[in-house]
């Protein structure tokens, strides 16, 4: 804990220990015929001790690794005794006035209140720092998600703006100028597209569906030209699905993932399946595809490569655990089929955090 937080805690509790020096001082008689000094002595006294104490013990904990309830409460108990009785001292000292047991200026049944008063205290500082720890824990774990979510979304536009994938598309669109200049054209113009909307996309966390979409239409168009009839497409999309928000450039890397290891490898080629399903409080992605097994590669996730890694890493920062990506290979009708399957709380009814 840093000087300047054990030095607003020890302010905020002078200010309590004042309070209670005042209302001990109209309201316990005992207390009262001392005058206001000594119970403001008392007071801060013993508040600052205990509250020196639990600071420095909490502090110790969350070092080590031990803050739990039982090691708190442990910490706790101790604090407030030790505490108390270092107050009873130094402001018997302070107030120059006897510190033997059954010699204090203040009667058995003042101390019995002090001591009730103590633990009211420590109480209370023990809630303040469990609140405070929690907002300093979840502000931290929203910064580190913030912080991988900007790491992942740009692994990922490095990896959606590969060069071989630029150099293989330049290669083609050069061919095709010279036999065939409508397809040039028609190839240029999704490049743009692509390109476009990459470098758009990844200037903000999220867009719709809709934009997702065209997107990938320009880089299964892309590398269309390549494969021919090897790659088919196919898309179930119900339409109030396209204007939902969706993470940006959160399915291009696992189509770029099908195509890759999926249809590439195959003999036959394959096919890559868009697929979406919107109930009332969940959106689920699924892109799927036939061709080669799919071979997890090193630092995957879920037997995933690593598109599939920063896409779970990228989810896991946006929604803190809301989002399932699931990955599953089987034989179909003779062939592997692979299914990416991605469940999102519906943006609509409950917002990434």
């Amino acid at each position: 804990m840093t000087s300047l937080y054990t030095a607003r805690v020890l302010l905020q509790t002078s200010a309590f220990c004042t309070v209670i020096a005042v209302v001990l001082w109209l309201c316990v008689p005992a207390i009262g015929q001392h005058g206001l000094w000594a119970s403001f002595v008392h007071s801060q006294a013993i508040g600052l001790c205990i509250a020196t104490l639990v600071t420095v013990s909490m502090g110790w904990l969350v070092r080590r690794n031990r803050d739990t309830l039982a090691y708190r409460g442990v910490a706790l108990a101790l604090a407030t005794g030790l505490g108390l009785v270092c107050g009873l001292t130094l402001s018997a000292w302070v107030l120059d006035i006897p510190s033997t047991a059954g010699s204090h200026a203040f009667e058995d049944s003042t101390l019995a209140v002090t001591v009730v008063t103590a633990i009211v205290a420590s109480t209370g500082l023990n809630w303040y720092f469990s609140s405070e720890h929690k907002m300093v824990s979840l502000k931290l774990e929203a910064s580190e998600h913030a912080r991988q979510a900007e790491r992942a979304k740009t692994a990922l536009l490095q990896a959606q703006l590969e060069p071989h994938m630029l150099f293989n598309t330049l290669a083609n669109l050069r061919a095709l100028i010279r036999s065939d200049t409508d397809r040039a054209l028609a190839m240029l113009d999704h490049l743009d597209g692509f390109l476009r909307a990459s470098l758009t996309s990844s200037q903000q966390p999220f867009h719709t569906l809709a934009s997702e979409l065209a997107l990938i239409e320009d880089y299964l168009a892309l590398v269309q030209v390549r494969f021919g009839d090897r790659l088919a497409v196919t898309k179930s999309i119900p339409p109030e699905a396209l204007s939902l928000e969706v993470p940006s450039l959160l399915l291009q890397p696992l189509v770029e993932n099908a195509v890759k290891h999926g249809v590439e490898p195959a003999l036959d080629g394959g096919t890559v399946s868009l697929i979406a399903t919107v109930t009332a409080t969940e959106l689920q992605l699924c892109v799927a595809n036939t061709g080669a097994p799919y071979a997890p590669g090193p630092g995957a996730h879920h037997g995933g490569g690593f598109g599939l890694a920063h896409v779970e890493e990228r989810l896991a920062a946006l929604y803190a655990g809301r989002a399932v990506v699931e990955i599953d290979t089987r034989p179909e009708d003779g062939a592997a089929r692979t299914r990416v399957t991605l469940t999102l709380p519906r943006p609509d009814t409950a917002q990434p955090s």
